[in-house]
């Protein structure tokens, strides 16, 4: 089941260019990509259960560099109302 959004945000520098752009992973699969810093990407509809996240960044000569793998656990929230007690209800 899919729950709501993960922002996801990486501080990238590159000491002797510029950091062109990050990917966002979960797992293998590349979630999306910003070019502009703060690198920042809103993963939508995450599935519950446990994600392995990481980011690759690349500079401006090419060279990649990816973080280290950061797990989370996604918890699916309760999506409608339930009336546990109804309104004037008495208590006994």
């Amino acid at each position: 089941m899919a729950t709501s959004t993960v922002n996801l945000a990486a501080d990238a520098t590159d000491l002797d260019g510029a950091v062109y752009k990050v990917e966002f992973f979960a797992g293998t699969t590349r979630l999306g990509e910003d070019t502009t810093s703060p690198f920042n990407f809103a993963w939508l509809n995450v599935p519950s259960g446990s994600q392995t996240l990481r980011a690759v960044a690349t500079d401006d000569s090419g060279l990649m560099r990816t973080s280290a793998p950061v797990t989370i656990t996604v918890v699916a929230g309760l999506t409608t109302n339930l009336t546990l007690i109804s309104t004037g209800a008495v208590w006994k």
